[in-house]
């Protein structure tokens, strides 16, 4: 279904004077995850110091329909993920998983909110200046929310004794520190990848939308499946912030949680740092753009 967002995606000079505001915003804060279907990249597209704090866009009705996206995305997500876990118990086959339950969610939400089903995703977003601050906090309240009501859901038809494979490890015989660092490299390295392939605009046009959904949700599948064998007190990395607060909603078990929070956000900053160092300003304003879907 066409997204209600292309009635706005023309050129300003071809716009009348009354949608000026909906163009100036709109076509700066939407960022694609799966972008390589579109081809409208310009030379101004990466977000000024000054625009990426402009709370003014939350009065854009767009960008509430597209955070709705991710709330219900990121709801679906942990609900079908918790409901691997439950079912098979292994690292293996709940990595394999991520593959259909993200890739189809991708292509599902794609095109109204960009796909990030993430708050790791949406802050790489932000700290890259691909998408504004205002815009990155409603998707990751959104996201948020979501998955709390997708583990609240799954705990109301498991069984009171089931586990949900919430996100978690055992200190006793891995430390917190350990996990702490361990998400983070696992979140840089997450953040490398799915920049490389869906947010900057130039290398994602390599992709299309279904290609660009298989490699993110590959990424993330293979992740969870190898980080789940480094360790025995470390069942793999969380991957997913809002992923793992929704199986902990639904578990009630919120033990070291601030490192599926911490750890993400530090590598997802590492990562913009990086990616700042070999990127020069001339090239990320020519280079880096948000896509309008």
């Amino acid at each position: 279904m066409q997204s209600p967002d292309l009635e706005i995606s023309l050129p300003p000079t071809h716009k009348p004077e009354s949608q000026q505001f909906d163009n100036n915003s709109h076509k700066k804060e939407q960022t694609t995850l799966a972008s390589g279907h579109e081809d409208n990249a310009n030379d101004d597209s990466l977000l000024r110091k000054e625009e990426m704090f402009d709370f003014s866009e939350w009065r854009n009705p767009n960008i509430w329909r597209n955070a709705s996206a991710e709330f219900w995305a990121v709801c679906v997500l942990t609900f079908m993920v918790g409901a691997t876990a439950i079912a098979s118990g292994s690292a293996f086959e709940t990595g394999l998983a991520h593959i259909p339950i993200v890739g189809l969610l991708i292509i599902a939400v794609g095109p109204i909110s960009g796909g990030h089903l993430n708050p790791l995703v949406t802050m790489t977003a932000v700290f890259t200046r691909v998408i504004s601050f205002p815009r990155g906090l409603l998707y990751i309240a959104n996201q948020t929310v979501g998955a709390a009501v997708g583990g609240a859901l799954l705990r109301s038809l498991s069984a009171d004794t089931t586990s949900l494979g919430a996100c978690g490890f055992n200190d006793t015989e891995f430390s917190v520190g350990r996990a702490f660092i361990g998400e983070s490299l696992v979140a840089f390295a997450i953040a490398f990848v799915v920049y490389a392939i869906a947010l900057d605009p130039i290398r994602s046009k390599i992709f299309s939308l279904n290609a660009t959904a298989f490699l993110v949700s590959a990424t993330f599948a293979m992740v969870v499946w190898l980080s789940g064998g480094i360790n025995a007190g470390w069942p793999g990395a969380g991957t997913n912030p809002a992923k793992c607060f929704g199986l902990s909603v639904g578990s009630e078990n919120f033990s070291h949680h601030w490192v599926f929070w911490l750890g993400p956000l530090l590598g997802a900053l590492i990562y913009a740092f990086s990616n700042a160092l070999m990127t020069s300003p001339k090239k990320q304003r020519k280079g880096v753009a948000s896509h309008n879907v």
